[in-house]
C-alpha cells in the first residue's frame, strides 16, 4: 500500500482493513461484565462522559498561503480552494462509497496506532495524542469520566501543501486502546462527511456512541453541553468544507451562501467570538443565534500537532488560526439576511474590550459589512445605511488593528460570498 500523501511510512504490518479491526477492538476493549450486562439497546442506563472541543482550526501554511490570505488576494485564495477542494474530494468520495468503514485504515505512529483515510494527495486522520486519567478539575465537570482522550482531527492536502487540525477531548469510563478511540472517532466523522453541511451538531454525541457500540464499546454513552456546540459546529464545517467550495453549494435549499472567515494573526491573543448573531439566516449544524454560538480563536503563535511520520511536500512554517462563519438566505425571507459577530480578548471578561463585525447579504448583490470598535445591538443594523463593500480598518478596544475585505460582488463563484476578518493585520488590501 501506497503512503498516505505526506506522511513518511505506512508500515505494511499494521496497515489493517476495518473490517478486521472491529472484531479485534471488540475483543480488546469490551469486558465479559460489559458484553454480558449492557447491549446498545440499554445505553439509556449508562450514565453519560462528556465530549469537548479543545480548540479553532489551526492550519499550518507556506509563507505564501499565509500572504494570500493576509493581502485578501482572492485569486490566489480561489486557486488554494480550488486546489483543496480536488485534493479532498477523492478522499470524500472513498469513504461515502466503500462499504463497512473500508476506507480507513490502520497506520502507526512510533507506538500509536490511529486510523486514517487518503486517497492521491489528501490524508484525513483521527489520531490520539493521550489517554490520561481525569485529574480533579476534569472530574468536577465529568464526574462519569475515569480518563480522558485528546484526539487531533487533520486534514493534509498536497497542492496547497497545509495541514488542518482541530482537537476533540472526550471523556472516557474506561481507559481504551488509541487504535480504538481513532475508529470510533473516524467512523463518526464518516457520517457527518456522507450528510455533508445538512448536519445537527447535538447529534454528533449520539453518533460518536452509536460508533463505539459497534465496536463492541458498549459501556461508552457520550453527551455535550450547549456552550461547546457553537465550536463544535464551526469545527465540524471545517472538516466538511475545509477552505474548498464545493460543499458550499450542496447547502441545503441554498439560494446565497455566504462565507465569513476570522483570522488571528495576533501571537499573544487568544479571541473569541462570544455572541452571534443571525438575521433571516439558517447556519450548518442548526445552532441558534445567540450566546450559545461561542468560539475561540487561538492566537498565532500555536502550534498544530500532528503524527511524527509527517513529512509535507515543503516545511509548513506559518500557522493560521481560523474560524469560519458559513449562513444562507432562510428561503421565507425574500430580502436577504445579515450576520453580526461580538468579538473579544479573552481574559478581559466584562470589560467591554469586544468589537462588532457584520455582513449584509440581501438577494440582489449589494452586499456590504460593518465593523465598529465597540459592541453593538445587532438590531440596529438592520435598516442601517453603514453597510460598504470597501475594505475595513480600525483599532479594537485593546490597540489591535482590525481588517476585513470582501470578495467583490461579480467574482463571487456560484452566488458564494465571502468576506475575511483579520485581527491584528492591517491594512486589509484586495487584489481583485
Amino acid at each position: 500500500m501506497n503512503n498516505p500523501p505526506g506522511f513518511t511510512s505506512c508500515p505494511a504490518n499494521t496497515t489493517t482493513t476495518t473490517a478486521t479491526a472491529t472484531n479485534q477492538v471488540k475483543s480488546k476493549t469490551a469486558t465479559a461484565a460489559a458484553r454480558a450486562a449492557i447491549s446498545t439497546q440499554q445505553s439509556d442506563n449508562l450514565c453519560p462522559t462528556q465530549i469537548f472541543t479543545m480548540d479553532s482550526p489551526l492550519i499550518s501554511c507556506t509563507p505564501d498561503f499565509k500572504n494570500a490570505y493576509q493581502t485578501n488576494n482572492w485569486e490566489k485564495i480561489q486557486q488554494y480552494e480550488s486546489w483543496t477542494q480536488n485534493d479532498y474530494q477523492e478522499v470524500i468520495d472513498r469513504i461515502n462509497n466503500t462499504p463497512n468503514d473500508g476506507a480507513w485504515n490502520r497506520v502507526s505512529d512510533s507506538k500509536v496506532n490511529y486510523y486514517s483515510s487518503w486517497g492521491k494527495k489528501a490524508t484525513l486522520y483521527a489520531f490520539p495524542v493521550s489517554i490520561v486519567p481525569t485529574n480533579m478539575a476534569q472530574r468536577m465537570m465529568d464526574p462519569n469520566s475515569e480518563y480522558c482522550a485528546t484526539v487531533s482531527i487533520g486534514l493534509y492536502c498536497e497542492s496547497p501543501n497545509t495541514l488542518s487540525t482541530w482537537s476533540l477531548g472526550i471523556g472516557l469510563p474506561t481507559k481504551l486502546e488509541d487504535v480504538a478511540v481513532s475508529l470510533m472517532v473516524c467512523k463518526t466523522l464518516a457520517k457527518f462527511l456522507y450528510d455533508g453541511l445538512d448536519f445537527q451538531a447535538n447529534h454528533f454525541a449520539d453518533v460518536l456512541t452509536q460508533s463505539a457500540h459497534e465496536l463492541g464499546i458498549y459501556m461508552a454513552k457520550f453527551s455535550i453541553q450547549d456552550r461547546f456546540l457553537g465550536q463544535l459546529a464551526q469545527s465540524l464545517q471545517f472538516t466538511i468544507a475545509n477552505i474548498g467550495m464545493a460543499s458550499l453549494y450542496k447547502f441545503p435549499s441554498r439560494r446565497n451562501t455566504y462565507r465569513i472567515g476570522v483570522f488571528n494573526w495576533d501571537n499573544n491573543n487568544n479571541w473569541s467570538v462570544a455572541n452571534t448573531h443571525f438575521t433571516n439566516g439558517v447556519t450548518p449544524g442548526y445552532v441558534k443565534s445567540g450566546e450559545d454560538i461561542y468560539v475561540t480563536i487561538l492566537n498565532a503563535s500555536s502550534k498544530n500537532t500532528a503524527p511524527r511520520t509527517f513529512s509535507p511536500r515543503t516545511p509548513l512554517t506559518c500557522i493560521a488560526p481560523y474560524s469560519v462563519y458559513i449562513f444562507e438566505n432562510n428561503a421565507s425571507y425574500p430580502e436577504g439576511s445579515t450576520i453580526t459577530l461580538n468579538v473579544l480578548p479573552d481574559g478581559y471578561g466584562f470589560l467591554n474590550k469586544n468589537f462588532t463585525y457584520a455582513y449584509n447579504g440581501p438577494i440582489t448583490p449589494r452586499n456590504g459589512h460593518f465593523g465598529q470598535a465597540a459592541p453593538i445591538d445587532p438590531s440596529q443594523l438592520v435598516n442601517s445605511s453603514s453597510w460598504t463593500a470597501n475594505n475595513l480598518n480600525f483599532v479594537s478596544p485593546i490597540g489591535i488593528p482590525i481588517s476585513a475585505a470582501m470578495v467583490p460582488t461579480a467574482n463571487a463563484p456560484n452566488s458564494l460570498y465571502t468576506a475575511n476578518l483579520h485581527i491584528n493585520f492591517n491594512p486589509a488590501r484586495a487584489s481583485l
